[in-house]
C-alpha cells in the first residue's frame, strides 16, 4: 500500500468492479461476459472448501487475502493465500462457529448485526451450475486422498507427536489448559483432550458436508 502506483490502485479497482459487475449481471455465467473471465473457478471452490471444513468464522469476511495474476499468466482473480484459521475448527462459541453443521458462508444469516459481513458473491456463484459442479467434483476428488477422514486424522497425530514436547513447555509458560481463553466453545483439561475435541469435532463436520454438498 505505501508504493503502489496511482495507475496500479485505479486498475485493480476497476477490475473488482467490473468482476462484482459482472457477477451480478443477468449473463454472469457466461464465460466471455460473467465471472469466469474474471476469476480463477478452482482458487474460489478450494478456498470454499477451506473455509467450510473448517467453519472459519473469520471466514469469507475478514482474514482473506486474494491476488490478481499479470496478464501473461492468465489474468484472473485468484483467492488466498490461506490465512488467519484461530476462531476455527470448532474454536468459536459464538455465530455457530462451534457446531459441526451449517455453512460458514452463511455467517449473514444469524450475524447480520456484525459490521464486517461476507459479499454476495458466494450466494451468487451456487446459482451457476457449472460452479457447483466443479465445486462438488473437487470435494469429492480432494475427499479420496488428502481430505480422506483416515488422512487428516493421521495428520493431526503426527502432528501432536512432533509437538509433543514443545507443548509442554507452551503450557508451562502459558498456564491456560483447563481455562476459558476467549472465544473457546471447548475447554480441555489436557493436551490429549484437546487433540481429541479436535478430531471428534472435524470428522463429524467432513461428514456434515459429505451429506450437504
Amino acid at each position: 500500500p505505501d508504493t503502489i502506483l496511482p495507475v496500479q490502485v485505479n486498475y485493480i479497482h476497476a477490475y473488482i468492479d467490473s468482476f462484482e459487475n459482472a457477477l451480478d449481471g443477468i449473463n454472469f455465467m457466461d464465460s466471455l461476459v460473467g465471472h469466469p473471465y474474471f476469476i480463477d473457478g478452482i482458487s474460489f471452490v478450494d478456498f470454499y472448501i477451506m473455509n467450510e471444513i473448517t467453519k472459519n468464522v473469520d471466514g469469507y469476511r475478514i482474514s482473506t487475502f486474494m491476488y490478481k495474476d499479470k496478464a501473461s499468466n492468465g489474468g484472473k482473480l485468484k483467492m488466498g493465500p490461506l490465512w488467519d484459521f484461530n476462531i476455527a475448527i470448532g474454536n468459536a462459541n459464538y455465530c455457530s462457529g462451534q457446531s459441526t453443521s451449517g455453512w460458514a458462508k452463511d455467517f449473514n444469516v444469524g450475524c447480520g448485526n456484525h459490521g464486517q459481513l461476507i459479499p454476495f458473491w458466494w450466494d451468487r456463484l451456487e446459482q451457476d451450475p457449472a460452479y457447483v459442479t466443479l465445486r462438488k467434483c473437487r470435494w469429492d476428488y480432494l475427499r479420496q486422498n488428502i481430505l480422506h477422514t483416515d488422512s487428516l486424522i493421521a495428520y493431526i497425530d503426527t502432528m501432536a507427536n512432533y509437538l509433543s514436547e514443545s507443548q509442554q513447555r507452551n503450557f508451562s509458560q502459558w498456564p491456560v489448559l483447563g481455562i476459558y481463553v476467549w472465544p473457546n466453545n471447548y475447554i480441555g483439561n489436557t493436551y490429549q483432550e484437546e487433540i481429541n475435541y479436535l478430531k471428534t469435532w472435524l470428522t463429524d463436520r467432513m461428514n456434515w458436508i459429505d451429506a450437504n454438498m
